[in-house]
C-alpha cells in the first residue's frame, strides 16, 4: 500500500501535481485526499484571512484533524492514498500557535501510525501567484517552506524533492512508485 504525501508551501505546484496524478490511469486504484484546508473552506465559507490569530488556530487545528482522519480511514481501507498537504504541512502553519507542542506530539504519533511510504517536497521554484483571497506574500511563502523543512527534519522524515514544471514532476512520481 502506498502513502503518498504532497507537500510544500502554498503556491509551488502541489494542486496541479495532484490533479495531473488522479487524472492518470496509473493511479486508477489510488484514492486521492483533496486539500483539507480548501475543502474546509469550502464548506463553510470562512476563509483564514478572515480569521484573527485564534480563529486562525482554531482552522489549523480543524485542518489538522480532518487530515488525520482522512489518512487513518484510507488506510483502514487499505487503500494506497495521495494527499493535496499533509499534517506536515500543517505544522508548519502552526508554529506560532499556542498548542503548537500538543500539535508536533500529535504529528509524531501520526507518523508513527502512517508511515508515510513517499513524501514528495515540492521546492519555491516559479513566481508566487497570489490568489487575492492569501495572507501570505512571498516572504511569507518563503517563512513556510523554512518552516515545513524544519518540521521534516525534526520529525526525521525523508523527503523526495521535485523540482521542474508540473509534467516533469509528474514523470518523477511515476518513476519513483512504478520504476
Amino acid at each position: 500500500m502506498f502513502k503518498i504525501a504532497l507537500i510544500g508551501s502554498m503556491s509551488v505546484g502541489k494542486t496541479t501535481l495532484f490533479q495531473l496524478l488522479s487524472q492518470s490511469s496509473n493511479f486508477k486504484d489510488f484514492t486521492f485526499l483533496d486539500e483539507t484546508a480548501m475543502a474546509i473552506i469550502r464548506s463553510g465559507g470562512v476563509h483564514p484571512v478572515d480569521m484573527d490569530n485564534l480563529g486562525r488556530q482554531n482552522f489549523q487545528l480543524a485542518v489538522y484533524e480532518a487530515q488525520v482522519n482522512n489518512e487513518k480511514t484510507a488506510i483502514k481501507n487499505k487503500q494506497s492514498f495521495i494527499t493535496d498537504r499533509s499534517i506536515l504541512d500543517g505544522l508548519a502553519y502552526s508554529w506560532e500557535f499556542d498548542n503548537f507542542q500538543t500539535m508536533f506530539e500529535l504529528t509524531r504519533q501520526h507518523l508513527e501510525f502512517t508511515q508515510y511510504t513517499h513524501i514528495f517536497y515540492l521546492p519555491i521554484e516559479f513566481g508566487f501567484d497570489c490568489d487575492n483571497r492569501s495572507i501570505e506574500d512571498q516572504n511569507f511563502q518563503k517563512l513556510i517552506d523554512t518552516r515545513l523543512l524544519n518540521v521534516v527534519a525534526i520529525l526525521g522524515q525523508k523527503i523526495i524533492p521535485l523540482k521542474g514544471n508540473s509534467i516533469d514532476r509528474y514523470q518523477q512520481v511515476v518513476k519513483i512508485i512504478f520504476g
